[in-house]
């Protein structure tokens, strides 16, 4: 995938933002994946409705099973990560979300949906900053708090400013 690379704040915007699920199966929490994807592109940051009327942020959501956990160059441009706790720990994906591969700006969240695997473990040694998941209430509030951060109409420059330099360390990362 094709990222440009921002030389200011506007070059990042209008923004498509991507929810990427990485779970090796059609539910997360029961319900089906693509269900999940249309509740969180209803959020109210995506929604073009009231005061996001005219919103530059749109969202899409794409499902990655666990044989493409590993093609880094399809997930870098991805900064909403729903990564299953399991693929985490048994794959090499965690090692990009580990080291540097992943951008620090963007979100990971470790799904814990029926797994014996410690999410916290996982976390203490994958990426401190991410959140767990443990129910779809979870996702949904987790993909709403990132909206919300990332929202001009909520946040105006600073929220501007976080796809900008989201944007440019993903840039670096494709193509270094």
């Amino acid at each position: 995938m094709s990222l440009d690379n921002p030389q200011k704040v506007d070059d990042a915007w209008p923004h498509t933002q991507t929810a990427l699920f990485v779970i090796d199966s059609d539910t997360c929490f029961g319900e089906p994946i693509e269900d999940l994807i249309s509740e969180i592109k209803s959020c109210s940051h995506l929604s073009n409705i009231g005061s996001h009327r005219g919103s530059e942020l749109t969202g899409l959501g794409v499902h990655f099973r666990k044989d493409r956990a590993e093609n880094i160059d399809e997930i870098i441009p991805k900064s909403l990560l729903f990564i299953d706790v399991d693929i985490l720990s048994e794959t090499k994906l965690g090692t990009y979300v580990e080291g540097y591969s992943i951008p620090r700006p963007s979100e990971v969240v470790i799904v814990s949906d029926g797994s014996d695997t410690d999410p916290e473990r996982v976390r203490d040694e994958k990426r401190q900053s991410a959140e767990i998941a443990r129910s779809k209430e979870d996702v949904l509030n987790e993909a709403e708090d990132y909206f919300k951060k990332i929202c001009p109409e909520c946040r105006g420059d600073a929220a501007k400013k976080h796809v900008e330099v989201w944007k440019q360390a993903a840039y670096h990362r494709l193509n270094n």
